[in-house]
Formats: structure tokens, C-alpha cells, sequence
């Protein structure tokens, strides 16, 4: 997994200012008004009771009075409203911006290279990165945020440093030795947070695992059963206490670091007042003068740690949007080579040369150099136990993996010069893990909106598949919701329903290879026999791999590979094999019992 090392902040402040720019102006726009109606507030506050004690302490004329009062009223309350108005409407558009990124964060989670998504560093990578978005104080928005509260600091500073400088640049000098001092305990205790953020992470993907587990109904069988409830709150609970005691730990960092800084203050504080007491006393200033200096001294103190404070936060918002850039960077798939080359017509010759693969992390090699072909037309059936690498030869075959050495041919062309998309169209595929989404039963076999749908193909192959009289017994027909996550009026299928709602959407694609991987586990033997026979008919001169552990689809095919720790151990037709009195033998022996019947 590719990660950038955290470099400048002005990248990050660049990617947000910009991202915000193209998605929405107003955003910019708004937030720049405010940050100018924001810097100059302080300063009325200073400069307008310096005018009325003034006149309070010297001419006392009622008029002057009353206006200095009014105009003090009346530009504070317009400059408040605008602010706050502006700030409404500039919020709405940065959650414009911030959807888009949002947005652009679950494309990249549909389109990234299949291996990543069983990463677990790519998937702490996702983790960040939404928490990046979602989070106000962190993340884009806490960087937006910040970037414009530190922009008016700056021009607030600037204000300051021209009233104070009248006074004394040695107390511009103490100021900000003094408030550099908070800085770095602010800066300190910001990269403590940082650096605990992956564990944060972590914690949060399991709790939400341990939370989605809990609340998914397909779940509720097993874990009631099998008393498995006290087990998984225990590990939610435990997620959860984990999570707590690094958030304590960081706020005990966090207590220690402001008390020390409220030390600082005091101590500077008390400094710079004696010192304009003592210009009082003199009589080298006036009351007017001493409440200016004071609420000067007090603000520059706010503005100059406000900027200390907002440099360190966008320092760490920067870490964030590092983090969300290399994930929304994380390349979509393996390249190319070259020009991608337009798909050859069929009838398709699939070879495997010399093909190695590992999974990323271990160190034993699923594949090792292997080798063997699928004629056009051919019905291959690829058998062993669990763990033999079954799924994970399809998985190189439809490109959800890429080989570590070696090459997947189609017609005698690498099958990496093909557009990925181009090539899945080619493939009819029905997995062992079943996923019913919560649409349509039409939605769910031809995975289209239902405009986009052909409803006479929906129902043959639903009809081919075996569910006609489902269908007929449902109120709605194929317009019937599935599951009640959605729908209160939802259905839920058996599990033998639902995987002949899978190989009806296998039918409905209408794929010219198709990729049966262990799709009737939740069946019998001799229902998974008399299914895998139909389907066989169905499919007609179609090449088709059949992917199993048990045997009941290997009697129809031409050609039979068993699997034996990522080796083909065995190869040939199931008669010669069963001459051979190998592997294969043996395992058929023990499940012939469940097919003779069948059979005969």
C-alpha cells in the first residue's frame, strides 16, 4: 500500500482551498467576507470605549456622547448579524464541498483493485479518511475552518501590533516570546493526538464491525443459537474501553498541557498590566488610554496564542489531509499495458502459464508456476477440500488479483491487455458468499434499475433457475423488495432461494464464460445435483467452470482438475479418475452416497 511521507501544510491548505474553489465559490467567498468582519470587531471594542471615557473624562459633551454610544451599537450589531449570516450561508456550501469529497470517497471504495479491500492496512486507510470527513473539528473541515479562523488572527494581529507598538515594543517582544512558549505546549499535545489516530482507527473499524454484526438480522439465527451475544457485546465493549482509555490518555495530555499554558498567562499577564499601572500612576497615560492599552494587551494575547493554536491545529489538519489525499490517490487498478486491445470474439481459449501467486503478507505461495488450458466450450470442473485455492484461480481469472509471475492467456493474448471492464463482461459469475440487496427482486437479477431492465428475461431466467413459483407466489411479483431494511413490506428468501436467485442473475447477464464458486452450499446433494444438471443444460455451448468440494457437478464435465495445496494433483475425466484410485477416487467414494440416487 502506497503511502506519502507528510511534507508542507501549504499542500494540504492548497487541496482545500482549491477543492472548495472548483465545487463551490460561494464557500470562498462567504468565509473571506466573514474573516474580514471577524478581524474587525476587536478593534471597535478598543478604539470606541477609548473615545467615551475620554469624553466621559474630559469635554463631557452629552451629543459626542450619545453618538460615540450609537455608533458603537449600531456597527457592532450590523457587523455581528452579517457575520453570523454569512457564516450560515457559508457553512452551507462548504457541506456542499465536503459531500463531494464524500462523494469521491466511496467511488474510491467501489473502484480501488479488489485486493485492497482485504488490506487491513488500506482498510485503516479508509477508516482515516472517512474520519477526516466526517469529523467538523478535524479533517477538511477543521482545516477550512481553521485555515480562515488563522487568516483573521493575522490581520487581527496586525491591528494590534500597530496599537500596542504606540505604547512599547518591548511588550510586543514579551508577548510573543511568552505565547511561543504555549504554542509549542499546544503543538506538543496536538502530534500526541496524531499519533495515537491509527490506533483510533482501528478501534473504531472493529467496534463498527462488532456494532453492524449485532445488528444485522441474517446474524440473529446463529448468534441466539449459539450464545455467541455475551461474546461479541464483550468485544464491542472491549473495542469500546480500548477506545476510551487512549481518548483519556489523550486528554490527560491535553490537561497537563493547558495547565502549564494557564501558568504562562498568568504570569504574562500579570507582568504587562503592572506595567501599564505603573504608566498610570506616572500619569504617562490616561483612563482612556490605560482601558485601551489593557483590552489591546488582552487581545493581542487572545489573537497571538489564537494563531499559535490554529498554526498547530493546521499542522495536524494537515496529517489528516495527507492521509485522505494518498487514500483518494491509491491508483484504481493495475495498469494496462499499453493500449488497452478490444475483446476477441469467441468462441475463448483460457490458459494459464506458469502462474504464481501469494497473498500479500504471508509468506507461502497459494500458486507455484501453474499451468493448464480450457478448451472452447469446455465444462472444467476444479475440486478439492477447503483452502486447496479454488476461489483464488478465479479470482485470477476474473482479474480480481493479478499473478505474481506467470501469464492468464485469452485466445493467446495476456489477459492484462484488456480494459477490465470490457473483460468482466465475459463472465457469469455466482459466488459462495451470497449478498441479497435490499431492492427489487427484478434489481437483484439484472443488478439494473428497473427502467433499465428486461422484465421477459428477468422472469425466464428466474423461471430457469427454479423460482417460478416463488415468483407467482409473491403479491408484487419481481417488483417485490427484498429484505426489510428498506421496505417493511420486504421478503426474505430461504437460502436455497437465494442462491437461485444467484444463478439467475448469472442466466440474466447472459456472460460467455461462466463461474459457478461453490454457489449451492446452502442446498442438498441431491437438489445441488439436479440444479447443477439443469444449469448445465441451460447454459448450452458456453465454456463454464465449476468450482467445488463436493462432486456432484463433475459427472457432466469434460475435464476435471483436483486441487491439493495450490498444486494440481490430479487431472482428467471422471471416469479416469476414478480409475486412477487417487485423491479424487476417494473423495467421490465418500459422497457417492448422496448422488446414486440421482444418478440412476
Amino acid at each position: 500500500m502506497r503511502t506519502k511521507s507528510v511534507t508542507s501544510t501549504w499542500p494540504s491548505i492548497r487541496y482545500v482551498l482549491s477543492t472548495s474553489w472548483n465545487y463551490s465559490k460561494r464557500s470562498i467567498i462567504y468565509y473571506s467576507t466573514v474573516t474580514l468582519l471577524t478581524a474587525m470587531q476587536p478593534f471597535l471594542l478598543i478604539l470606541f470605549p477609548k473615545f467615551i471615557i475620554d469624553e466621559l473624562t474630559g469635554q463631557q459633551r452629552p451629543q459626542q456622547f450619545i453618538l460615540l454610544i450609537s455608533l458603537m451599537f449600531i456597527i457592532l450589531t450590523f457587523a455581528g448579524y452579517f457575520t453570523g449570516y454569512l457564516q450560515n450561508l457559508g457553512l452551507t456550501q462548504l457541506m456542499k464541498v465536503v459531500f463531494k469529497q464524500i462523494h469521491a470517497h466511496t467511488a474510491q471504495n467501489m473502484n480501488v483493485d479488489f485486493k485492497n479491500t482485504e488490506d487491513p492496512v488500506y482498510l485503516n486507510q479508509m477508516e482515516q479518511a472517512k474520519r477526516s470527513l466526517q469529523s467538523v473539528q478535524n479533517g477538511f473541515q477543521g482545516l477550512f475552518h481553521t485555515f480562515f479562523a488563522c487568516l483573521a488572527g493575522f490581520l487581527a494581529f496586525i491591528g494590534y501590533l500597530t496599537v500596542i507598538g504606540r505604547l512599547n515594543l518591548g511588550v510586543i517582544v514579551f508577548l510573543i516570546v511568552s505565547i511561543g512558549c504555549s504554542y509549542g505546549l499546544s503543538l506538543r499535545a496536538k502530534r500526541y493526538e496524531y499519533k495515537h489516530e491509527q490506533q483510533l482507527s482501528e478501534l473504531e473499524r472493529k467496534k463498527k464491525y462488532y456494532s453492524d454484526i449485532m445488528q444485522d438480522f441474517t446474524f440473529g439465527k446463529e448468534i441466539r443459537i449459539n450464545s455467541f451475544n455475551s461474546t461479541l457485546v464483550f468485544l464491542y465493549n472491549l473495542s469500546v474501553q480500548n477506545r476510551q482509555e487512549i481518548q483519556s490518555a489523550i486528554s490527560n495530555f491535553y490537561f497537563k498541557s493547558d495547565s502549564l499554558d494557564i501558568v504562562i498567562r498568568l504570569f504574562r499577564e500579570g507582568i504587562v498590566y503592572g506595567y501599564l499601572a505603573y504608566l498610570y500612576v506616572h500619569q504617562r497615560i490616561t483612563i482612556g488610554d490605560f482601558v485601551m492599552y489593557t483590552t489591546a494587551v488582552a487581545g493581542f494575547s487572545g489573537v497571538l496564542q489564537g494563531i499559535m493554536k490554529d498554526l498547530a491545529h493546521l499542522r495536524t489538519q494537515n496529517l489528516y489531509i495527507e492521509g485522505l489525499r494518498n487514500f483518494l490517490e491509491i491508483e484504481q487498478g493495475e495498469q494496462d499495458e499499453g493500449t488497452s486491445l478490444p475483446l476477441p470474439k469467441g468462441p475463448y481459449t483460457i490458459e494459464f502459464r506458469k502462474v504464481s501467486f501469494t497473498y500479500l503478507g504471508n509468506n507461502q505461495p497459494v500458486f507455484n508456476k501453474i499451468s493448464f488450458i480450457i478448451p472452447p466450450h469446455q465444462r472444467l470442473a476444479i475440486v478439492g477440500h477447503n483452502g486447496a485455492g479454488k476461489t483464488t484461480l478465479i479470482k485470477l481469472l476474473s482479474r480480481l488479483y493479478e499473478p505474481d509471475s506467470g501469464e492468464i492467456m485469452l485466445n493467446g493474448i495476456n489477459i492484462k491487455r484488456f480494459a477490465k471492464t470490457d473483460f468482466w463482461k465475459l463472465f457469469s459469475t455466482v459466488f459462495q458468499e451470497i449478498h441479497v440487496l435490499a431492492f427489487s427482486l427484478a434489481e437483484n437479477v439484472s443488478l439494473r434499475e428497473q427502467n433499465e431492465s428486461d422484465s421477459l428475461r428477468i422472469y425466464d431466467s428466474l423461471e430457469k433457475a427454479g423460482l417460478s413459483e416463488k415468483v407467482a407466489s409473491l403479491k408484487l411479483g419481481i417488483l417485490t423488495p427484498m429484505q426489510k431494511l428498506l421496505d417493511d413490506e420486504g421478503v426474505e428468501f430461504s437460502g436455497g432461494e437465494n442462491q437461485r436467485m444467484m444463478l439467475a442473475r448469472a442466466l440474466y447477464k447472459n456472460g460467455e464464460l461462466i463461474i459457478l464458486d461453490e454457489p449451492t452450499a446452502a442446498v442438498d446433494a441431491i437438489a445441488e445435483f439436479n440444479l447443477y444438471t439443469k444449469f448445465n443444460e441451460m447454459i448450452g455451448e458456453r465454456t463454464a467452470l465449476y468450482i467445488s468440494h463436493r462432486l456432484s457437478s463433475t459427472r457432466f464435465c469434460d475435464q476435471i482438475l483436483y486441487m491439493e495445496q495450490g498444486e494440481i494433483s490430479e487431472a482428467g475425466t471422471h471416469n479416469e479418475l476414478l480409475e486412477r484410485s487417487g485423491k479424487y477416487n476417494q473423495m467421490y467414494q465418500i459422497q457417492a452416497q448422496y448422488y446414486k440416487g440421482s444418478e440412476a
